[in-house]
């Protein structure tokens, strides 16, 4: 058991469940790969700054190895477009017109990365 109420079974699960995300990724074709981060790169975001407060560091781990991924497929192909305004959502709490000041520095720090490949 970790320090934060998250079981083993819990962390086991979500590695796993990280594990199909990985090798699905993988073996994505870059032509489907734009519509397949609109909806996986926000939430593996937020899980990133989730996994880091709640000391889950393989979970933690896991998720930027797919995020190491990511990056490195979208820099050798300028062809694959990031979800600039999903990950601006993230960053921004538009209901209150501020930044979102509850966002865990890891998902700020990689949003912010992300939005600097994405952008031209």
């Amino acid at each position: 058991r970790n320090d934060n109420n998250v079981s083993d079974t819990d962390n086991a699960a979500e590695l796993s469940s990280l594990a199909r995300v990985s090798h699905r990724l993988a073996m994505s074709d870059d032509g489907k790969l734009s519509s397949i981060l609109a909806k996986l790169l926000p939430m593996l975001l937020t899980k990133l700054g989730n996994a880091a407060s709640r000391n889950q560091a393989k979970v933690q781990a896991s998720i930027l190895q797919i995020i190491s991924h990511v990056m490195m497929r979208c820099k050798s192909n300028e062809e694959i477009t990031l979800p600039i305004d999903n990950i601006i959502d993230l960053l921004y709490d538009r209901t209150k017109d501020e930044l979102n000041k509850d966002l865990q520095s890891f998902t700020q720090n990689f949003s912010l990365a992300f939005l600097e490949l994405g952008l031209p």
